[in-house]
Formats: structure tokens, sequence, C-alpha cells
């Protein structure tokens, strides 16, 4: 075909087919260029300069967040980022941190140098808290307490922080106990149990556990729904096997424990003498005798005070002897000590949140049991799902058959979504077809055009071998 047109359709040809080439590249990399977030968060103004200085410079950009976020070709970002602090376009970041003290007036109050101090931990706070991953922006603000006197008298420093998270990104509960932390160490006096934190959505961060000891609202639903589905898909493999795929239905309900506790313990152990009389292990002995001989004192002696006062007489108790006669005197005491070293066990115990208290499963099965077969079914069930009876867990297996009309729905419904798949399937198809269509037509409209003869092109020379007959030849 190429053979048979003349030069100017050749150059026609080629001009159009590299316009196309160059149009179809044009467009796919136009619509395959990759976007970043340049700045997201932004206010009215900062967002209105921005935007300004993209268009003064012919650079594309996309918006997002009703106008708060613009995002930029990702080969251009940074370089965009740098342009635009370097030309001071976001001008409502107010947390300048230690740059305050760059702009300190001169003969400061007591009270203005105190809001200063709590200007500059806020900002520095805040500028730490957004370096966090998944959080967009943060709000610090602190309320400090007062010293008396008089403990009655005296408030603790509080704080409330408030955090614009990225979407769809939640701040697990790990993470608020991390800002918690943070913010406590970077005030002074102030006690990470006295730290308020908020979404923007206006939900309570640290309300959710407390003191922060156990498992938050939220992580507490999702690990005892992660549990139930663990334990409902243990026992349908196991059903599935043997009753059959859609033949069972098993419902599996968890009662659990989120407190955190911890356990003191200190036991002795003695480790002499024997089981019935412990001892210990003797590490000292000390023996203490007493003996004494003498003669007896006869009454008599001087009158006055001296005399009048009783002698005491030595304990029957502790003491032992005879009187040889009415003038002797004998007197022993012997005492024996022993100490004795009882090891003993310390041990603290902390009990993690999060544990099983009781189980409760209900398994209906698509077919009428006997009762040996529900006693069987039943020991299959617990095992897989690992009751404990002990624990006050609970099992319940039940034959019936199931509803006609509920499998036939299901069935029905099935059918439903494949004949949906179909026909998506056509939808892109009958698309595709009709692309193909109006491109052949194109260029089939084109390869006419071409080959219609141009205004003053030459005629075969076969054609002019013979001169034209004008009148035929009268008989």
């Amino acid at each position: 075909l190429l053979t048979r047109l003349s030069f100017t359709q050749k150059v026609a040809l080629g001009t159009l087919s590299v316009a196309v080439v160059f149009a179809a590249v044009f467009f796919y990399s136009y619509s395959q260029q990759d976007y970043d977030v340049m700045f997201s968060g932004l206010d009215e103004s900062d967002a209105a300069a921005v935007v300004h200085n993209l268009r003064k410079q012919g650079i594309g950009f996309k918006l997002a967040e009703g106008g708060t976020t613009i995002l930029v070709p990702r080969a251009k970002k940074e370089e965009l980022r740098l342009d635009a602090f370097q030309e001071e376009l976001i001008k409502s970041d107010n947390t300048l941190g230690f740059g305050v003290l760059d702009s300190l007036p001169f003969g400061m109050t007591d009270w203005q140098e105190q809001k200063y101090d709590q200007k500059i931990i806020s900002d520095e706070v805040t500028k730490t808290l957004e370096h966090i991953q998944g959080i967009r922006k943060a709000r610090v603000m602190l309320a400090q307490g007062s010293n008396s006197v008089f403990a009655n008298d005296s408030t603790d420093t509080t704080a409330s922080v408030l955090l614009i998270v990225e979407p769809g990104f939640r701040i697990p509960n790990a993470k608020v106990k991390t800002i918690r932390s943070i913010v406590a160490r970077a005030v002074p006096g102030l006690k990470a149990e006295n730290v308020a934190v908020a979404d923007s959505a206006g939900n309570s961060l640290s309300d959710e556990f407390g003191s922060g000891d156990g498992a938050s609202t939220s992580e507490a639903d999702t690990m005892r729904r992660n549990i139930e589905k663990q334990k409902t898909k243990d026992i349908l493999e196991m059903l599935t096997a043997l009753v059959g795929p859609n033949n069972a239905v098993v419902k599996v309900s968890a009662k659990m424990n989120f407190d955190q506790s911890q356990s003191h313990i200190k036991r002795y152990i003695p480790s002499g003498g024997t089981a019935e009389n412990p001892t210990g292990i003797p590490v000292s002995v000390q023996e203490n005798t007493e003996d004494y001989n003498g003669q007896k004192e006869s009454a008599g002696g001087v009158p006055g005070t001296t005399t009048n006062v009783p002698e005491y007489k030595e304990a029957e108790s502790i003491s032992t002897g005879s009187d040889d006669s009415e003038n002797d005197k004998r007197y022993n005491n012997a005492q024996r000590i022993t100490n004795y070293e009882i090891s003993h066990e310390e041990r603290t115990v902390v009990h993690a949140p999060g544990t099983v208290e009781k189980l409760t499963v209900a398994v209906a099965v698509n077919k009428v049991l006997t009762s040996s077969e529900t006693q069987e079914l039943s020991t299959l069930v617990s095992n897989a799902a690992g009751l404990d009876i002990k624990r006050g867990d609970t099992l319940k297996v039940s034959g019936l058959q199931f509803a006609p009309e509920l499998q036939a729905e299901k069935d029905e419904a099935v059918a439903l979504m494949a004949q949906s798949n179909w026909v998506e399937l056509i939808k892109k198809g009958i698309e595709m077809g009709v692309i193909a269509l109006l491109s052949l037509a194109a260029l089939f409209t084109v390869f006419r055009l071409l080959k219609r003869p141009i205004d003053g092109e030459l005629l075969a020379e076969d054609l002019y071998d013979e001169p034209p007959q004008l009148f035929a030849d009268e008989p």
C-alpha cells in the first residue's frame, strides 16, 4: 500500500503517525504522573499563598481534603517545599519553641516569665509529638500547678494534648502511653496520669485505660473478637471435614478479663528438723551457765532506812539448789540459745490483661444426631476449642435440619453474585469492542483519505498509447 502512495502522501502519513505517538506518550505520562503530599493541614491563607506560588511557576498541583492538602509531582516535592519555606509562605505555624527567647521583652514580670516558660515547653513538646508516625498535627496546653505551705491548697500540674492523625490511622494504646510519658517527663512536676489525650474527633484516648493499666476499650473488643473468630475457625474446619461444607453453624462467645493485676508472694521454707517439726538450719549456738555457793546472811543490822528495805529472793522457777544447812546457800542456772536460718522465697507475679475467663460455644449441625453421636461430637468440639470445664466453659451441640428456604436463598445469592460477575465481564467486553471498532473506523477513514488521488497527479503511461476516440465510427 505504501508503494502506491505519492511522496506528499507519505510525508502526511509520517507526520500524522509521529503526532499520534507523541500525543499518546504525553497523555499517558500526564495521567501516570505520581503526586505526593507537599503540605497538609494548612490554613486557608497558607494554602492560598502556596497555590499562588505554584501557579506562578507553572507547576501542576492537586488539592485534597477541602483545600488544606496540596499535592505536587513527587520528583519536585522536596525542592518546592524548600522554596516555600525560603519565601516564608507558611506563616500560621506559631510553634516557635526556644525561638521565643529571640524576642523576649526587657523587664518581664514573674507572671510573664512563667507564661513564656510554658510557651517554650508546649511548643517543643508539640514539635516532638509531630515527629511520631501517624500524627499529622498536635497541640499541647499546660496548666501549671500552684505550690502552698498548706498541702490542701496545692494543685497539681496538668496537661491536655490534642492530636490530629493521618486519615485511616488509629493510635494504639501503647503509643498513647508513650505520648503521656513524653509530655510528663518534659514538664517539671507533671505526672503521667494528669495528662489527657484526645483526637480531633473528640474521643478521649487517655480515659480508656484509666491509670494506664490494662487494655483500652477498642483494643479489648478487637482482642475478644479475634479470639472468638479463631475459635470459630478451628471448630468449623473440623466440622466441615465431618459433615461437609455449609452443614454446620458455630457461635463462640468469650468472656475476658482485661484488668492488669500484680501479686507479691513471700514464702518461708524451713529446711531443718523433721517434716512434722521443721526447725531450719542452725547457724549459731550460745550457752550460759551460772553457779553460786555461799553462806546465808543472819538477821540484824543497824536500825534505820537501810535495814527497813526488804531483800528480794531468787525466783524458784529459774534457780535450783538445796540448803545443806541453815547457814549455806547454793545457786546454779544454765541457758542455751540456738539461732536458726529459715530460707524464704519472694515472687512478684504480674498478670497481663486479656485472659480468658469463660468460653461459651454453641454448635448446630444439619443432621439429626443420636445421643452417642452428640457425645462424640461434643468431645471433638471441646478438644478443638480448648474448653476447660473447671473454668466454667459451656458447650451445646444440637443436630437439627436446616431450613430449606435459607439454603435456597444462599444458593440464589451465590448465583446472583456469579451472574453479576458475568455482567461486569460482558460490560467490559462491550466497552473494549466499541473502542476497537472506533479505532478501526478511524484508521479506515485515514487510509481512504490517503488513497484519494491528488490534484495534478499523472495517470499511468499505458493510457496514452492511443489517442482518445472522440466520436464512434459511423456504419
